[in-house]
């Protein structure tokens, strides 16, 4: 450890940065040196959470603080940058492709139904959001959602450390920059699986950005994996196809990473189709750029060196989605800076109000000569009430009777059923129909794909009978692989709707 100790200090001089992946229950640090000949020397370390559950259950909020604290103390962190990935678990990506009328779009229509994320726990959430012109005719966009509670324990963790945080943004995002850094995903998109945490996180990427963040509930074993990429190999090429632009049948290639065992297993559970070719994904060989040891080259690290990778490759041009845009704080500074900061505002405050000070005492003598006029006006206003009183009588049983007139009316059920029924896919299956007041419908059904969860529900809403759509839950049901949704409806009154009118199309 002496030894250790002596080769890190000896290299505070040079230009390093850093690299922290956050995973359910491991960090992972990459370490960036730079060498007197610009190439920097990678050295990535980690550290485990001592407990069974993560970072953030139970007393892991501590432990990552621990953990935080020992390898900023270990590498001489304090001050220095640091980028930070996170796991899928702890938050999701959205992306954007297309007409820049077309993204806006599809970013408003998401930022109304980013609180209802319940996959990523109670709250509030908060968005990291960047975007980028591609070319005149397509802008790309893409969006960080995480939980506020959550993103604000890691920042506080972070700066209990004494670390300097650049961003923090999703992984994939910056798996799919380092792909292509190595020269793939460059003609044709690529699907990437990292198993890191308890479930796999799937992403398509295509020239360094991520096209689709898939995390699927089935995804939890190497065995559902398999299922659901081989089972839905076809849409995800019409996806890129449709709505990302890139020619349809190119999606045939899977790099997968993270924990070795779960990596060694799915090299062998996809071994013998056809569909897809797989592959570990590698750390690239990029000589000019930096130096990684031989023996640090395993699969589970290279989210790690995906996290570095924009602070120290200028070519990389990277579009970082931060989620810490709403949470920032200012950096610690010198008391004589704080003591500045705080008699700022005070010396500038009495500079602009002494001479004010002159013009409040006249302004106050004119308005004592006002007060007789106030009497005066004020006796009127007395007068005027009592006619008002008499009008707000008359007006409040004209509502009375309107109100009776609203409630009394029937919503037109044969009508609803229909619309609600042409909805739905011919692949959803209906468990149940229940009414649960006299506006609300609770429908209870099943789907094989869980994206098709939220297309229901955009249509649904364009219904004109109906007021609101909630998504109550959603449910694995079973081995068939099938997803169970519960989907809250709440009707309008006959009186703030066209009855007859029908959707467009389901």
């Amino acid at each position: 450890m002496p030894k250790m100790n002596n080769r890190i200090k000896s290299k505070t001089q040079s230009k390093r940065v850093f690299g922290l992946r956050i995973a359910e229950n491991v960090l992972q640090l990459s370490v960036a040196t730079q060498g007197s000949d610009g190439v920097y020397e990678l050295e990535i370390d980690q550290v485990f959470n001592r407990g069974e559950a993560g970072w953030f259950q139970e007393e892991g909020a501590q432990q990552l603080r621990e953990g935080l604290v020992e390898l900023a103390s270990k590498w001489e962190m304090r001050h220095q940058s640091v980028a930070v990935s996170l796991d899928g678990h702890f938050c999701v990506t959205r992306v954007a492709m297309g007409p820049s009328d077309r993204v806006d779009e599809e970013t408003r229509s998401l930022n109304g139904r980013i609180q209802r994320y319940l996959s990523l726990g109670p709250g509030e959430k908060i968005t990291g959001y960047a975007r980028e012109t591609l070319n005149p005719e397509v802008d790309y966009s893409v969006t960080a959602v995480g939980n506020r509670v959550l993103i604000q324990e890691i920042y506080q963790a972070l700066r209990y450390a004494d670390m300097s945080v650049t961003w923090v943004e999703p992984s994939l995002v910056s798996l799919a920059r380092l792909v292509e850094r190595g020269g793939m995903g460059d003609q044709q998109p690529i699907l990437l699986a990292d198993c890191s945490g308890d479930q796999w996180d799937i992403g398509i990427a295509y020239q360094g950005r991520l096209l689709l963040d898939y995390r699927p509930v089935a995804a939890r074993s190497v065995e559902g994996l398999r299922n659901v990429l081989l089972g839905h190999v076809s849409r995800l090429r019409r996806f890129c196809d449709r709505h990302r632009e890139v020619a349809a049948g190119n999606l045939e290639q899977l790099l997968v990473c993270g924990a070795p065992q779960m990596v060694s297993e799915a090299i062998a559970t996809f071994r013998g189709q056809d569909e897809l070719e797989v592959s570990v994904m590698q750390i690239p060989e990029l000589p000019s750029l930096y130096r990684l040891n031989t023996q640090q080259t395993q699969d589970n690290k290279i989210a790690a060196v995906a996290a570095v990778l924009p602070l120290i490759d200028d070519a990389a041009e990277p579009l970082i989605a931060d989620l810490l845009s709403q949470v920032r704080r200012d950096s610690d500074l010198s008391i004589s800076a704080m003591v500045l900061r705080l008699l700022a505002p005070i010396l500038v405050a009495a500079a602009i109000l002494l001479p004010m000070w002159a013009l409040v005492a006249k302004k106050r003598n004119a308005l004592q000569d006002m007060n007789t006029m106030t009497q005066n006006v004020e006796s009127q206003l007395d007068e005027a009430q009592v006619r008002m009183g008499q009008l707000m009588q008359n007006r409040a049983l004209t509502n009375h009777l309107k109100q009776i007139d609203w409630m009394t009316q029937e919503t037109p059920w044969h009508v609803l059923l229909n619309q609600i029924t042409r909805c739905l896919p011919d692949s959803a299956k209906i468990n149940e129909l229940r009414w649960l007041s006299g506006n609300e419908i609770l429908i209870d059904g099943a789907l094989h794909d869980e994206t098709m969860v939220f297309d229901i529900i955009g249509y649904l809403r364009r219904l004109p009978l109906i007021e609101e759509v909630a998504l109550q839950s959603t449910s694995g049901d079973g081995s068939d692989g099938q997803i169970r949704f519960e989907i809250k409806i709440r009707t309008r009154m006959l009186n703030d709707t066209t009855p007859h009118s029908e959707s467009p199309h389901a």
